[in-house]
């Protein structure tokens, strides 16, 4: 036992329960060092534990888990069954997660495990305080529950009472029952005295209302009269409205009160007065509970006020009225008229005495009722069966109150006899489960033909719901098959009271017609008069349509275009049409004659029973085979479909023969095509009508980059690249739409993106009625060929531009060559016919250069024509040997050569002449001694040629390669054009740029 005073809180309580003494005094200890509000009382059992909690109030429990006889979760359990919210700590040496989970499950406050050292105390200690604030907020929480208590017992009380006495006395006791309110009276107001007179009082001796008069003046009852709203007191002790029983009022330890007005409809009933035990005791919560409750009294004593003037007209009503006692017999005590009626007594008072047992057949139903009123306090509409005086099995209705009176609990109910209304609904509830169960359709109208009623056959069978029905006519029905006379002969029939039956064609709400065997009956009432009409339909549409199609299939089965017959167990035919006695050769009744054995050959006549025997009932089977005809010998390929079915009871054998020569023709026919197609070295598509793609061969597939599965099921536009427009495709549809072919080229679009060109015609597929059916289009690849075209186009191109350049080029050496030789000419002294030789062989000389400049001339020419064209092969060649090749081929005497080997995948020749072309420019334009470096580009696929000479001015770079273009004397301006056309026959670029050392420098790129 720790330190406990008389004066602490129960927050402030702590029980400590360990049946180690010795630890437990030491917690105790540490707890109440760590807080000076704890006061630790120990205990070393469950048991001891519980006599605690019943001796003092604490604020929280403590426990261990371990403890001889009961545990710490059992200790939980039996504090939580006294208290849902008293804070408990588990504080155990075990840390298994499985007593935690079961803490938890069980309503633990907290879990704590021990451990060595304050410091566990000291948690334990915080574990505590913040268990002991959560717990004081639910004491908060627990102040708002007592204003629902009081609201929730109040209203009880006012359901209950049956007089304004017990109202008042009731509410008065409940309300001085629930703190903080010392005491509570009611007092009604007489108008002419002005005063207020008590009615009812509790929580306080007789004599305090004896001592004082309370008048409807300045006090808070008397303001609370004419103001007819809630007047507070919140300090009686400061109060001067209250002084002349302000001193009675404190010596009974009232400090606040409050005066609610009871007005129910703006009549005045009285006042409420309540007392609390301490000032400022009514928040605005507490006074608006307070109106409500006041307002709530105030409706119950007009209730009851009015109860009593209805009391006379309810001993007369035509349901039995009850009172009886609340205990296990219930004995009546009180009873009207008619419930003697309902229960066959004489008179009212002959039902006294009697108790409730004597009405029940078994203790089930009254017990069930007593149950419910005792625990809900009402129940209403309650349907029993009970037993009257004469032992007779009668139907009632009850609706009863549990009331409480100043003599007793009773039972108030309401009884009435609903025998006969139960033989009814059970008449309908049979009906209807009838009907709703009836395989046929069942429809109910009013006497205008007004649908009323119509079962879930109804729905079935016309499509429409009951929702779509009732309201309506059967004329929705109608199917237009019939005239107005059938239905105004139906309509005079059950008019009469009479019942119609036949067949009718009706619709359904799809528009599908069906067909009903119809009876139409008249229902009448009481009196006999027809107060609506039943109809029951039976759908008799299959059974119609079975025999039309019986009549249509013994037509057709004579007609067909292929064999049939039935056969039974003995093998021999019981029907054969025209057709196949057709295709064997001979008549249906030599058919019959002769036995399934010796039609098909792939029957074994002595082993036709083991065959007989191996079919299943429904069981089919297709098969091709050979037979023979009779008249000829001949030997035709058929198609064999047998099903085995059961007519009556008894196998039979269903055959239908089919002559196969035809489809066998055209199978290998389409076989051949099909070949022919898949191994055309075209593309070949076939679609549908409608342009939806069914086949394609392997070459679509390779071609457009679409697999078979990606194409099928879609349309050609797939392909489409957008290079034609809408009226090139309308031109095409028009063109095989009209039958006609069509031919012509189209550039499409493969998978991957890239187009291509085919050479396409498209032909329609005819069935045999010369109806299209679809279409196939064969296309052939042109690409490779449109590409040569223009390839030769382009090449066309540069010749009539080198032919120009040539004419151009050459006019000016052949003009000076004309000049000259007219100079050689004049050199002939016509004197005497003499030459000067030097002057001839200065003249030889300019001559033999102007040659050597058209002969330049040619050869570049030739060169660029030459070079124009696509590479068309490559393979790897290494840089150093090219370069060593055409470096060879120039004047390059007093040239240097500079070499950083790479290889590039290029044509050698032309490479090497790129090169040369390149290596004799640098000559040119940088002088002989100028030095030449060949050299791979740096992080791309390519190389670069520069030279250390002036360069080229940046202004001329976009210039250099354009043909003719030359700064040397002896330039023919084609080297850099036939660079560049063989760079572009590579698929590489060429860029000029400055070199390192100042002079040109050349880069070339491949292109990815």
């Amino acid at each position: 036992m720790h330190g406990i005073s008389p004066g602490m809180g129960e927050s402030e309580r702590v029980l400590y329960v360990d049946d180690d003494a010795e630890y437990a005094a030491l917690t105790a200890e540490f707890l109440e060092r760590a807080s000076d509000r704890f006061g630790v009382l120990t205990a070393a059992s469950v048991g001891e534990a519980i006599e605690r909690l019943d001796e003092t109030a604490f604020g929280c429990v403590v426990s261990d888990y371990d403890m001889p006889g009961a545990d710490g979760l059992e200790l939980l359990e039996r504090v939580r069954e006294r208290d849902d919210d008293l804070p408990f700590i588990l504080f155990t040496g075990r840390g298994n997660e499985t007593v935690a989970s079961e803490a938890i499950a069980r309503g633990v406050t907290d879990c704590l495990r021990k451990q060595p050292g304050t410091e566990t105390f000291e948690l334990l200690a915080n574990r505590i305080e913040h268990a002991i604030e959560q717990y004081r907020a639910t004491k908060r929480v627990e102040r708002i529950d007592r204003l629902c208590r009081l609201v929730r017992k109040s209203n009880q009380v006012l359901v209950r009472a049956e007089t304004r006495a017990r109202i008042e006395r009731g509410i008065c006791e409940t309300i001085s029952d629930i703190g903080p309110y010392r005491f509570a009276w009611i007092g009604g107001h007489e108008a002419e005295t002005r005063t207020v007179e008590p009615r009812a009082a509790a929580g306080i001796e007789k004599r305090y209302l004896d001592d004082i008069d309370i008048t409807a003046d300045e006090s808070a009852t008397g303001r609370a009269v004419r103001t007819r709203e809630v007047v507070v007191v919140d300090d009686i002790s400061t109060d001067d409205a209250d002084a002349p029983w302000r001193e009675d009022a404190l010596d009974r330890e009232c400090r606040a009160s409050a005066a609610v007005p009871l007005v129910d409809e703006g009549q005045l009933y009285g006042v409420l007065n309540v007392y609390a035990d301490r000032a400022d005791a009514f928040d605005e919560r507490e006074r608006a509970v307070l109106a409500e409750i006041g307002s709530d009294i105030a409706h119950a004593i007009g209730r009851v006020e009015r109860h009593r003037r209805y009391q006379r007209i309810v001993e007369h009503l035509p349901m039995g009225v009850y009172r009886i006692e609340a205990d296990a017999e219930g004995t009546i005590v009180d009873a009207n008229a008619a419930l003697a009626d309902i229960f066959g007594a004489d008179t009212a008072d002959a039902m006294l005495e009697q108790t409730a047992s004597d009405f029940y057949p078994d203790d089930e139903g009254r017990t069930g009722l007593r149950e419910r009123l005792t625990s809900e306090g009402t129940a209403q509409n309650v349907e029993l069966q009970q037993r009257t005086l004469d032992s007779n099995r009668i139907w009632v209705s009850v609706t009863a109150i549990r009331t409480e009176t100043d003599d007793g609990v009773y039972f108030d109910g309401v009884i009435q006899d609903i025998t006969e209304r139960k033989r009814r609904e059970r008449q309908r509830r049979q009906f209807r489960s009838a009907v709703e169960h009836a395989g046929h359709v069942v429809l109910i109208t009013d006497t205008d033909g007004t649908i009323t009623y119509v079962n879930d056959a109804f729905e079935a069978v016309t499509g429409y719901a009951a929702n779509e029905a009732i309201g309506r006519r059967p004329t929705m029905l109608q199917s237009g098959r019939h005239d107005e006379e059938f239905y105004r002969d139906l309509w005079e029939t059950i008019s009469t009271g009479d019942v119609w039956e036949g067949e009718v064609v009706n619709e359904r709400k799809d528009g599908e017609q069906y067909v009903i065997d119809q009876t139409i009956a008249p229902i009448t009432g009481d009196d006999d008069d027809t107060v609506g009409f039943v109809a029951i339909n039976r759908d008799v549409t299959e059974r119609k349509e079975r025999e039309l199609n019986l009549t249509f299939l013994k037509r057709a089965i004579d007609q067909a275009g292929i064999g049939f017959g039935t056969y039974d167990a003995d093998g021999h035919a019981t029907y054969v049409n025209e057709r196949l006695a057709d295709l064997f050769g001979t008549d249906r009744d030599d058919l019959r004659t002769r036995h399934m054995a010796d039609l098909d050959p792939g029957l074994d006549p002595d082993r036709f029973d083991e065959y007989w025997a191996s079919f299943d009932d429904s069981e089919r089977r297709i098969y091709e085979t050979q037979i023979e005809r009779i008249d000829t010998g001949e030997v035709l390929p058929a198609e064999v479909v047998t099903s085995r079915v059961r007519i009556d009871g008894e196998p039979y054998q269903v055959n239908t023969v089919r002559d196969a020569t035809d489809r066998k023709r055209q199978e290998r026919d389409l076989e051949h095509f099909r070949s022919a197609v898949e191994h055309a070295g075209h593309s070949v598509l076939i679609t549908d009508a409608d342009g939806t793609i069914e086949y394609v061969n392997d070459a679509f597939e390779t071609v457009s980059g679409y697999s078979a599965a990606e194409a099928i099921g879609r349309t050609p536009a797939m392909l489409r690249s957008s290079e034609h427009d809408d009226e090139f495709y309308r031109d095409l549809w028009e063109t095989i739409l009209d039958g006609d072919v069509w031919q012509g080229e189209v550039i499409n679009e493969r998978k991957d993106g890239t187009q291509y060109v085919v050479d396409q015609t498209i032909a329609p597929i005819a069935d045999d009625g010369e109806s299209i059916t679809g279409f196939v289009a064969v296309n052939r690849d042109v690409t490779a060929i449109k590409e040569y075209e223009r390839e030769l186009e382009a090449q066309n191109d540069r010749l009539k531009q080198y032919g120009q350049t040539v004419a151009h080029d050459l006019r000016n050496p052949l003009a000076l060559l004309d000049a000259e030789l007219t100079q050689f000419e004049m050199t002939v002294d016509d004197a005497d016919e003499t030459v000067d030789a030097e002057t001839v062989r200065q003249l030889c000389t300019d001559i033999g250069t102007t040659v050597d400049r058209m002969q330049a001339l040619i050869d570049d020419l030739l060169a660029m024509a030459e070079q124009g064209q696509r590479v068309l092969e490559f393979e790897p060649v290494a840089i150093e040997a090219a370069a060593a090749e055409a470096w060879a081929q120039i004047d390059a005497r007093d040239a240097t050569l500079s070499v950083e080997d790479t290889k590039i995948d290029a044509d050698p020749d032309r490479l090497r002449e790129l090169l040369s072309n390149l290596f004799r420019n640098a000559i040119e334009h940088a002088g002989a001694n100028v030095t030449v470096r060949v050299e791979p580009l740096d992080f791309t696929e390519g190389f670069a040629v520069e030279d250390d000479g002036p360069g080229i001015p940046e202004v001329e770079r976009d210039e250099v390669f354009e043909h003719g273009f030359t700064t040397a004397e002896s330039g023919t301006g084609f080297g850099l054009t036939i660079v560049e056309q063989i760079a572009h026959a590579h698929d590489w670029s060429v860029s000029v740029t400055e070199g390192r050392d100042g002079g040109a420098r050349f880069e070339f790129r491949v292109e990815d």
